[in-house]
């Protein structure tokens, strides 16, 4: 991520990886990812809640590692659940992370069960409000949209791991007043985690009718000022001005995928559609993470490792 420009992640799952976070030098949002199943018992939301609650005061004062609350989505959570995880997010004031609307079925069963869409659900419950990060949004009624620009929640649009998924594609254009920021979602459901090349993608996926449905500015926006609004940290990050932190990407413009370009517009839409995501310089919170093209960690020696951790894995389940 930090090799093609992403200097901020916002991450569900991963704070044992925190350190890890750290060592690379990216900017990390991150919270311990909390779901309920069937046999999910009241100690257990207990624990993952007392989880967060540590994390939160152990990185409050963290440059770079910025504590959050992640609930998995509202068909993998309680209405105690929902209360207590956004009660938490409101008395630290951290981002209150989860999946909204990602797939059809999604919305189908929350009107089913509870009568009205995810969206209408959270707002119901108080749980939508600037505190919210709400990822893909694909499924929105005009009400759901309505609901989430008056509330001040941000947006997380992941279009190629919709289109991976057979999702469907948020209506970006629609979602009017909300601050959208551009997201991959995971590996498994991305594969690259290239921002450069998830633009791209944002760019022409809503073009279907209209070329200028989404301009290159508009997506430029979603990958700085915007993704930062949506994030709640737009006093700290996302353009380059006095006093916010010292985030910032260089690019060689000589690069044949950056050329020819005429004036800024050509730049911009050479970086948008043409761009194949090598970025020089990689700067988070004014350290820099990648020279030359380099991160500063070892990626060679972390991709041998994770190849041998595979094989192991593969040959344990073969079967005898």
């Amino acid at each position: 991520m930090v090799e093609t420009g992403t200097t901020t992640v916002n991450d569900m799952w991963n704070t044992y990886l925190a350190d890890e976070f750290e060592a690379v030098g990216i900017r990390a949002l991150m919270g311990n990812g909390m779901a309920v199943f069937d046999d999910t018992s009241p100690e257990q939301v207990d624990e993952a809640l007392a989880h967060n609650r540590a994390f939160a005061a152990q990185y409050a004062d963290h440059p770079t590692v910025h504590p959050t609350v992640p609930v998995h989505s509202v068909y993998r959570a309680t209405p105690e659940l929902i209360d207590r995880a956004h009660a938490l997010a409101t008395e630290r004031d951290l981002p209150f992370h989860m999946y909204l609307s990602e797939t059809e079925r999604e919305n189908e069963e929350c009107l089913a069960e509870r009568g009205v869409t995810p969206t209408g659900w959270l707002d119901e419950r108080g749980a939508l409000d600037e505190h919210a990060v709400l990822a893909h949004c694909v499924h929105l009624t005009d009400d759901d949209r309505r609901r989430i620009a008056e509330s001040g929640a941000g947006v997380a649009h992941c279009a190629s791991a919709n289109l991976k998924l057979g999702s469907g594609i948020a209506d970006v254009p629609a979602l009017d007043g909300v601050p959208v920021g551009l997201g991959t979602d995971g590996a498994a459901s991305n594969n690259s985690v290239n921002l450069v090349r998830e633009a791209r993608t944002a760019a022409l996926v809503h073009k279907r009718e209209d070329p200028g449905a989404v301009t290159a500015q508009r997506v430029l926006d979603a990958m700085t000022c915007e993704a930062a609004a949506a994030l709640g940290m737009a006093d700290e990050i996302g353009s380059i001005e006095v006093g916010k932190r010292a985030d910032v990407v260089l690019l060689d413009t000589s690069d044949p995928t950056l050329t020819p370009h005429i004036g800024d517009e050509g730049l911009l839409s050479n970086l948008i559609y043409s761009f194949h995501g090598r970025i020089e310089t990689t700067i988070v919170d004014g350290d820099v993470v990648v020279k030359d093209g380099n991160a500063k960690t070892d990626v060679d020696g972390a991709a041998a490792a994770v190849q041998a951790f595979c094989e192991r894995v593969d040959e344990t389940d073969r079967p005898t």
